[in-house]
Formats: C-alpha cells, sequence, structure tokens
C-alpha cells in the first residue's frame, strides 16, 4: 500500500509563474497543468501547511485542494479480510437514495428507499442503484438464501413487483477503528449525526473483528458502505460478471 498526496493550486487572477517559482525556491517539485499549479507525490505529513505558509509570505491570492487517498497492490486485497465491492450501477432519476446531514452535509445512505412502480431496465442480476444501495434480482436472492453465506439480508424488494431486492447487513454497523496516522486534523463527532469528523481520512478500512463474528457482510458505521466477504465476491461472480475489488478491509 502506498499512501498518496494531491495538491492543486489555483492563482487567481494571475500568472502561474510567480507561485511556481516561490514554491520552487522553498524546495517542493509543483508543476503546471491543465489550469492547476499542480503536486502529486507520496504523502509527506504537514507539507500541505508549508505550502500554504510559503505562498501567503509571497502575498499570493490563491485556492488550495488537497486530498490524501491510498493506492492499494495486488497483495493488499490477497490480503484482505473483506472487500469494498462495486456493482454495475444504474440511475433512477428521482428515487432519493441517500441525504445529506444538515450540520456535516456528510452523506446519509437512506434507510428506506420507496418502492419503484415502474420496471427496472437492467440486465445486470446483481448491481447498484445511483452508487448508493446494492440490489439483486430475485433469482439471485433465492440462490443467497439457500448458499449459507452469513450477514445478508435480500428480504426488502426495491420494486413493486418483487423483482429486485436490496441487499442488507443484518448485523448492527460494524465500528471503524480510525488510527491517528490514517487522519489530517480530527474534528469533534458532529452534533447532528453523530459521526467522527475529520478533514481527511485516508487509511485503509479496519473494523474490530468482535463486531464482524465471520459474517459475510457488514456495514461500515462510518460511511454506511458495505462490505463483503471473499466467499460473497466468488458466489456473486456466478451471477454478476462486472463486479470489482474496490478497497480492501481489515480485522483487528
Amino acid at each position: 500500500m502506498k499512501v498518496r498526496e494531491r495538491i492543486k493550486i489555483v492563482v487567481n487572477d494571475a500568472p502561474p509563474e510567480p507561485c511556481l517559482d516561490a514554491l520552487k525556491k522553498a524546495g517542493f517539485s509543483f508543476r503546471f497543468e491543465l489550469g492547476y499549479v499542480l503536486l502529486d507525490d507520496t504523502f509527506e505529513r504537514g507539507r500541505i501547511d508549508r505550502v500554504r505558509e510559503t505562498l501567503l509570505k509571497k502575498g499570493l491570492e490563491f485556492e488550495i485542494f488537497h486530498s490524501v487517498f491510498c493506492e492499494y497492490s495486488k497483495i493488499d486485497f490477497e490480503r484482505a479480510d473483506l472487500l469494498f465491492l462495486t456493482f454495475p450501477e444504474i440511475e433512477i432519476p428521482g428515487l432519493t437514495t441517500h441525504t445529506q446531514c444538515a450540520s456535516c452535509r456528510r452523506t446519509l445512505i437512506a434507510n428506506h428507499v420507496d418502492s419503484i412502480d415502474s420496471e427496472i431496465e437492467t440486465t445486470h442480476a446483481i448491481f447498484s442503484i445511483n452508487g448508493d444501495i446494492d440490489v439483486v434480482n430475485s433469482n439471485v436472492r433465492k440462490a443467497i438464501e439457500a448458499s449459507g453465506l452469513r450477514g445478508i439480508d435480500c428480504s426488502e424488494p426495491v420494486d413493486t413487483i418483487g423483482q429486485y431486492y436490496r441487499l442488507r447487513a443484518t448485523q448492527s454497523p460494524a465500528r471503524r477503528v480510525i488510527l491517528a496516522e490514517d487522519v489530517i486534523n480530527p474534528l469533534p463527532e458532529c452534533s447532528e449525526c453523530g459521526r467522527p469528523m475529520y478533514e481527511i481520512l485516508f487509511g485503509p478500512s479496519r473494523f474490530h473483528r468482535s463486531d464482524c463474528n465471520g459474517m459475510d457482510m457488514i456495514e461500515d458505521s462510518l460511511l454506511q458502505i458495505p462490505f463483503y466477504s471473499r466467499k460473497a465476491l466468488q458466489f456473486f461472480k456466478k451471477f454478476e460478471r462486472g463486479i470489482k475489488e474496490h478497497e480492501p478491509a481489515y480485522l483487528q
């Protein structure tokens, strides 16, 4: 696993050269690309603060965008206890599958989704609606119920004719383990939704082993996204080709 950092700077109403020159003299390796003064590099804690300080000392007016993220290797996925999977996605305009916390503005996946009263046009047996909820057709539902997979509930229909069903974890959301090394600028919990807050969370997903209890599906208590076992992945692949391993997760 590699932790990467991207810093993008927009210099307001000014050419990029003074910004690039100031950063170069301060020892940073930025370049100008697609309208941004840009740096892509291995993450270095505290670098973003030094970049801001350098530009402020030069009296430059600027906007800065900062992201930190993990790049996972094949070995990282092989060692994972659980996987965040992405399924083929279809969009259904007008269907509310998520909301936003009124206070911290983070996305909240809808606990209940109104039943769709028209036919869902798709050839996929397993798919995501609006990138928020995972869905299986009735044949996959029956197969899951007879498979011995643990922790997966697919009893909730998403359409009025009972052709498609939502995948839900049967257990309470698993507590995410957040290490200090995986966070930039931790903040107090949101007063509205009660979730931990931070400027950036970039480490791999980690959960308490006791919360997962051998389940083949869990829900992340923080981000509300599902993670599946490799056993579940191999089962799903019998019905759907377009499944991708997006992120590994680990138990401790």
